[in-house]
């Protein structure tokens, strides 16, 4: 079995020597049932969403990877956004989402004021945060929530035919909410982690266990949407600056982001990269990142490129990344190839532990 027989502990020491690249993979995170978004018209309470988090926490306890349990604290991706005013719509089984604010004057931007950590979602996070750690006792760590990166922040704050005008037509606008939301996101972050108090706080809303001190992660879908000439002139700066407050960044990009691998390398402090790996080719990633940072494919929609299986997925990574040391790959956790409830039979885990432990195999193919 490629999964020793590692306590919580001795767990998280691989995966701090992992992250450091003091460590080979690969290591893996099996999907488990995932907490249903938001049901109806408004927030549940507190209690019902810890609750679904130990429900989760419980129903994985069988499944043997390196996972750490964790409280996760995800409001969707809305939470910044409200901060700044704008408006939530709330729909039945998905979390708020929120509407621009800002349209065909990119002078709004200087009408905006930097909110308080405390302002729209972002006070219901750091609450939720408290309540979970005191009604568990401390008992486990607590994940850090969705946290979307600068541009991406910007591009919900602004009507998205009107955001991609501008950033031709009024860069400095862009630039200067850039700046406003760069800083927002670091204070957030330190609060979010004070609120969590005495329990560890991991700097990640995705799977993935990431020590304090080693990054944190952020999603930048933009990323799959920019050339590379925009994407290093209004993403860059801003990311370097998290990198360099929190030692390092791990970004997780949905789409296919081929395009912008040469600047991914230019990112001070990257740790690694999640991706879908039926969006972005796996065979791009490894050949441009392989063996420098961390790379964690998960399955993705399975519609550009496919996978009839989850094995025939798993297999693909193995024959691409046999040699690739730093693998984090993350098995299934979209549901692409199963049912919604993501309920493994013994049989189908008995398979992915076995892909596994072969994966040093070069003719286990």
């Amino acid at each position: 079995m490629i999964v020793p027989n590692l306590s919580l502990d001795e767990k998280k020491r691989f995966l701090q020597r992992f992250w450091r690249r003091e460590e080979r993979g690969p290591v893996f995170y099996i999907g488990s049932p995932a907490r249903n978004a938001f049901q109806g018209s408004t927030l549940p309470s507190f209690e019902e969403l810890l609750n679904l988090e130990l429900s989760r926490l419980m129903a994985r306890r069988h499944i043997l990877d390196f996972d750490i349990p964790a409280l996760r604290t995800d409001f969707g991706t809305g939470i910044f956004p409200s901060a700044f005013g704008c408006p939530l719509r709330y729909e039945e089984g998905r979390y708020p989402w929120s509407e621009p604010i800002i349209f065909d004057d990119p002078s709004a931007v200087y009408r905006l004021r930097k909110p308080s950590v405390t302002d729209g979602l972002l006070g219901k996070v750091l609450e939720f945060t408290r309540f979970a750690v005191q009604s568990t006792e401390g008992k486990f760590p607590v994940k850090m929530t969705d946290l979307q990166g600068p541009l991406d922040i910007v591009y919900l704050l602004w009507e998205s035919n009107n955001f991609f005008l501008a950033l031709f037509d009024a860069p400095q606008a862009v630039h200067h909410l850039l700046n406003i939301v760069t800083e927002l996101l670091i204070e957030f972050v330190k609060a979010q982690k004070a609120h969590a108090s005495e329990v560890e706080f991991i700097p990640c809303h995705l799977p993935h266990y990431i020590p304090w001190g080693e990054g944190i992660c952020v999603s930048e879908d933009l990323l799959a949407l920019l050339s590379p000439d925009l994407y290093r002139e209004f993403a860059l700066p801003y990311l370097n600056a998290l990198s360099d407050e929190f030692g390092g960044i791990f970004i997780h990009s949905c789409g296919n982001f081929t395009q912008n691998l040469d600047v991914l390398c230019e990112v001070r402090g990257l740790k690694g990269v999640n991706f879908g790996a039926t969006e972005t080719p796996f065979e791009d990633v490894v050949a441009k990142l392989g063996g420098k940072v961390v790379l964690s494919p998960h399955l993705g929609l399975n519609k550009e490129i496919r996978f009839s299986t989850v094995t025939e997925y798993l297999f693909h990574l193995k024959k691409v990344g046999q040699r690739t040391p730093f693998l984090y790959i993350l098995v299934d956790t979209t549901n692409s190839l199963l049912g919604h409830d993501m309920c493994w039979r013994p049989e189908e885990l008995e398979e992915i532990y076995a892909v596994f432990a072969s994966w040093g195999d070069s003719h286990g193919e």
